[in-house]
């Protein structure tokens, strides 16, 4: 009614036979999804199966003037990141304006909520973290949150990098180094 908040939608249903085999198709294309098409333009601009792994990640998206999203989903060898072992990110220099910043939010796998932990830490930014020389930054992800600009884990998890006042041709791309944990 004119933006006055109130907005009807009927909602269709499906067999869970259905809705399984949509979720397996919505999921298994998850790790091609290209965030800046999925999150890059306005409400209506985006077809339904990349907003629907956009939603399944969990993520409202913002038009790419104003926010670039890059997924990080699993280690250097394609492997889903678990809680067990530590991860060494580099976020690349150059992807945010001066008046810019970047943040890394991790969330879990099963419920794509924030990981609750002592620390209260769930992100890392250009404001809460040490940049390196060369403009990058380090970020450490593992089960107790320490190390460098750390963020605490303890369950399987992905990530993602928001890049607010983007440079719009910036490489996204986070590297992942994986630490194995020792055997107990």
């Amino acid at each position: 009614d004119g933006g006055q908040g109130n907005m009807y939608r009927e909602v269709q249903r499906f067999s869970p036979e259905i809705e399984k085999a949509a979720l397996g198709i919505i999921s298994a294309g998850i790790p091609y999804l290209n965030p800046d098409h999925a999150f890059g333009k306005k409400s209506g601009g985006v077809g339904d199966l990349s907003l629907a792994m956009g939603v399944m990640l969990g993520q409202l998206g913002t038009p790419i003037d104003t926010v670039r999203y890059g997924m990080i989903l699993h280690d250097e060898n394609g492997n889903p990141f678990n809680g067990t072992d530590t991860y060494v990110l580099v976020v690349p220099a150059g992807i945010v304006h001066r008046d810019g910043y970047f943040s890394i939010t991790i969330y879990g796998s099963n419920n794509k909520l924030l990981i609750p932990n002592d620390k209260n830490v769930y992100d890392r930014t250009s404001y809460t973290s040490k940049q390196n020389a060369d403009g990058t930054f380090i970020i450490t992800l593992s089960p107790d949150g320490e190390g460098l600009n750390g963020i605490p884990t303890g369950k399987p998890f992905y990530g993602i990098l928001r890049a607010y006042v983007p440079i719009q041709e910036a490489d996204m791309t986070v590297s992942v180094e994986t630490k194995r944990a020792l055997p107990s």
